[in-house]
């Protein structure tokens, strides 16, 4: 296994280069293969571990703890698990393995995680505290909910017309690399408002190339961003929101509520899968208040479960 693993590795770096993967995704991979794939299968028989070893590896997760008596969460688990599942699979797609050959993985379950939400009035109240200079990029990442990776990626080409519609068709890795295809690896076109079409026609042009540039005449960097969203919500008198909660997650939360079903919602957000989307839904609060009002509408239901009425004996 450690021999196989690390040509697996070369391999995916070579992946990364010609950007079939991101630079994220390859970091990911090689933390998890060195630190515990490697360690635990290291000198047996990649062909002969079957369905028992992996799911001893997985109780062997389970049983490890990090960083004092901190265990590893469900998440972290499922990621190894996923790691050596796509490791094997690339082993039978080069058909080093028989189908045979092939474990059957063990199903990890992750606890549901939340993520809060700021309403359309709120994100204008932090909008006003941020720089004037800095306010366009912020705009348009909260009214279109676009990754900020990839707004920042944002290039002239990129524009239709005059600035009618947008390609969002690069994104930022976590390197910073500019990668020549978004997140989810498709293109995908906004449509935008007159409002936004004022604010870009308005910017100032870049040497670059680039539609949003910070005050020193270059692209912005993610950690630039996110430390003047946060100052912006603290001088707002918010609690501490992440950007991408306070934009993309607000935004498909909003979705949600007016109605939008999950198909839509998921080609806003440039979703490739509508599981993605579906976190969005158990949110949507306000759009089940119809069915609570019809609900409360039966007065005479609820004069009858009134604990204040008498009950006839």
């Amino acid at each position: 296994m450690e021999n196989f693993a690390r040509k697996w590795i070369r391999e995916q770096e070579l992946r990364q280069r010609s950007e079939e993967i991101t630079y994220s995704t390859l970091f990911k991979e090689k933390r998890l293969v060195e630190n515990y794939v490697i360690p635990y299968f290291g000198r047996d028989d990649v062909r002969q571990i079957g369905t028992r070893g992996v799911k001893d590896f997985n109780t062997h997760l389970s049983s490890l703890s990090v960083k004092g008596d901190r265990g590893i969460s469900p998440k972290y688990r499922q990621d190894i698990i996923g790691v050596l599942r796509q490791l094997y699979n690339d082993a039978l797609k080069a058909e080093d393995i028989t189908r045979a050959q092939l474990p059957v993985f063990p199903t990890v379950e992750v606890p549901q995680t939340g993520f809060e939400v700021l309403e359309e009035e709120e994100q204008d109240e932090i909008l006003e505290t941020i720089p004037g200079y800095d306010r366009p990029i912020y705009h348009f990442i909260i009214t279109y909910g676009v990754r900020p990776s990839e707004v920042r990626a944002l290039k002239k080409d990129a524009v239709i017309g005059d600035f009618d519609r947008i390609v969002i068709r690069r994104t930022f890795s976590r390197n910073n690399r500019l990668r020549e295809n978004p997140k989810e690896g498709k293109w995908r076109t906004i449509s935008l408002l007159d409002d936004t079409r004022e604010i870009l026609r308005a910017l100032p042009s870049s040497m670059t190339g680039f539609i949003f540039i910070n005050r020193w005449g270059r692209p912005y960097s993610q950690s630039y961003l996110n430390d003047t969203w946060n100052e912006a919500c603290s001088k707002s008198g918010y609690r501490y929101i992440p950007l991408y909660h306070g934009s993309r997650h607000s935004l498909g939360t909003r979705l949600a509520n007016e109605g939008l079903g999950k198909e839509m919602i998921a080609t806003v957000l440039g979703h490739c899968n509508t599981k993605t989307t579906e976190k969005y839904a158990r949110y949507a609060s306000d759009s089940l208040r119809p069915f609570y009002q019809r609900k409360k509408a039966k007065k005479g239901t609820v004069h009858r479960l009134s604990p204040n009425k008498s009950v006839e004996s």
